[in-house]
C-alpha cells in the first residue's frame, strides 16, 4: 500500500485523481463482498420432521386395466338363396323382429316344379314295374312247388328281376325326396330369432345362381338380445386374466357416466400372431335393446399382482442421491425415519406403483416428500390424509 502511495505522488495531478478513484472503488467492492449473507445451512438431521404417513394393508395389490373392446351380436348370419329363382313375395323389412322358422320371403322357380313332377312320375313308374315283377315271381314260386314244372334257373331270374325293380323304386324315391328338399328352398325362413338388419331384394328380383347380384345376401339377421363383448387382452396380462363367470364392468361413449356389466364366458386360449394378444368374450344381456352391435367400449378390469408385491403412492418412492438406481421408501419406527430399499414394479395407476422389498402389512410409511427426511431423523406425524393407499 505504501508503494502505491509513493507511485501516486509521482504522477501528475489529474492522473493521481484517477488512481484514487480506482482505489476507492476496490475498497468498496471488498467491503460489499465481505458483507454478503452467509449460505443457507441444510436442516439438521436431528431436528424432528413433520410428515404425513399411511399404513400398509393386507389387501393384495391390483393392476387396473382399461382396454378397448367392441360389442358384437351373439348370432349373425347373411341369408342367400340356395337355388336360382324369382322373388315372389317379401314378408319382412329392415328392423323387423322375427322368430325362428318364420317365413321371410317366398321364391318362384317353375323349373323346380317340373323337376319335382318328373321325379314323382319316375317313382310311380318304378313302383308299377315292381308290382308286376313281384307278382310274376310269386306265381313262379307257387308253381315250382310241383316238381318238374319250373326250372330253378327261371325262378332265380324272376327273383333277380324283382330285386332290381325294388332297387329302382328306392332310387326313384330318393330322387323325389331330393327334389322336394330343393323345392323347400323356395321358402326363405329365419334360422333363429332376431332382427332383420338388412334387406337387399324386392318382389320380382332374380336371385341365387345366375342372379344379378350373387354376392349380395337377401337378408342379414342378427340376434342382439345378448351381445358379445370382444376384448383383445395384451400378452403381459393374458396369464392373469379373470376366470369364466367373473363380472366385468365397461362403458360406452353413447352413455357417458353409465357403467354396464358383462360376464366373462370364453377365451381363444391362444395369442394372435400379429398383435400378440388373446381374444376374450363377455356376454352382455341386452333384452331392452339399449346397446347396439358395433358400439365401441372401454373395459375396466382389476387384475391381481404378485403376492409379495405391495402398492404404495408414487410420491412415497424416491431415489437416494448416492444410489440413483436404487429406490427407497421411508418407514417410521419408534418415532424415527428408516430408509428401506425397494424395487419398483409396474404402475397400477397414475398415482400408485407396485414395490418389492422388506415391507410388511402394518408398516407406517411416509406418504409425501420422503426424500427430504434423513435416515434416522426423528419425525412427528402430522394430521393429513387417512391411512391407506
Amino acid at each position: 500500500m505504501n508503494a502505491f502511495l509513493k507511485l501516486l505522488a509521482r504522477l501528475p495531478r489529474h492522473s493521481s485523481l484517477l488512481a484514487a478513484g480506482l482505489l476507492l472503488s476496490g475498497a468498496l467492492g471488498s467491503c460489499s463482498s465481505g458483507a454478503s449473507e452467509p449460505a443457507a445451512e441444510k436442516p439438521s438431521p436431528t431436528a424432528p420432521a413433520a410428515v404425513t404417513t399411511f399404513r400398509l394393508t393386507t389387501a393384495p395389490a391390483v393392476r387396473r386395466l382399461r382396454l378397448p373392446a367392441e360389442l358384437k351380436p351373439y348370432e349373425q348370419v347373411d341369408l342367400f338363396p340356395r337355388v336360382g329363382a324369382f322373388v315372389q313375395r317379401v314378408l319382412v323389412d329392415r328392423g323387423s323382429r322375427v322368430t325362428k322358422g318364420q317365413t321371410l320371403a317366398v321364391l318362384e322357380a317353375p323349373e323346380l316344379a317340373a323337376q319335382l313332377a318328373r321325379a314323382r312320375s319316375r317313382w310311380q313308374a318304378a313302383q308299377a314295374k315292381l308290382s308286376g315283377t313281384k307278382a310274376s315271381y310269386e306265381r313262379l314260386l307257387r308253381t315250382s312247388q310241383e316238381p318238374g314244372t319250373i326250372s330253378p334257373n327261371d325262378l332265380e331270374r324272376a327273383r333277380a328281376e324283382m330285386q332290381a325293380d325294388q332297387a329302382n323304386v328306392q332310387a326313384a324315391y330318393s330322387e323325389l325326396q331330393a327334389s322336394r328338399e330343393l323345392s323347400n328352398y323356395l321358402v326363405v325362413r329365419a334360422p333363429f330369432s332376431g332382427t332383420i338388419t338388412a334387406r337387399n331384394v324386392s318382389a320380382g328380383a332374380l336371385v341365387g345362381p345366375g342372379g344379378g347380384q350373387p354376392a349380395a345376401p337377401m337378408f342379414s339377421l342378427e340376434n342382439s338380445r345378448t351381445l358379445r363383448l370382444e376384448v383383445a387382452v395384451p400378452e403381459a396380462a393374458a396369464s392373469q386374466w379373470l376366470q369364466p363367470g367373473a363380472s366385468v364392468p365397461f362403458t360406452v361413449p353413447a352413455f357417458p357416466g353409465r357403467t354396464f356389466t358383462g360376464v366373462f364366458r370364453r377365451n381363444a386360449s391362444r395369442l394372435s400372431q400379429t398383435v400378440r394378444s388373446e381374444l376374450v368374450e363377455m356376454d352382455v344381456p341386452n333384452a331392452d335393446g339399449r346397446l347396439k352391435a358395433g358400439m365401441y367400449a372401454q373395459v375396466m378390469v382389476a387384475l391381481p399382482t404378485d403376492a409379495k408385491a405391495v402398492a404404495v403412492p408414487t410420491s412415497a418412492v424416491f431415489a437416494a442421491p448416492d444410489a440413483p438406481k436404487q429406490a427407497q421408501v421411508v418407514r417410521v419406527q419408534q418415532g424415527r425415519a428408516q430408509w428401506v430399499p425397494v424395487r419398483k414394479g409396474q404402475l397400477l395407476s397414475r398415482d400408485t406403483v407396485v414395490v418389492f422389498g422388506p415391507l410388511a402389512p402394518g408398516d407406517e410409511l411416509v406418504r409425501e416428500a420422503a426424500e427430504q427426511v434423513a435416515d434416522g431423523q426423528p419425525v412427528t406425524v402430522a394430521k393429513g390424509k387417512p391411512a391407506g393407499v
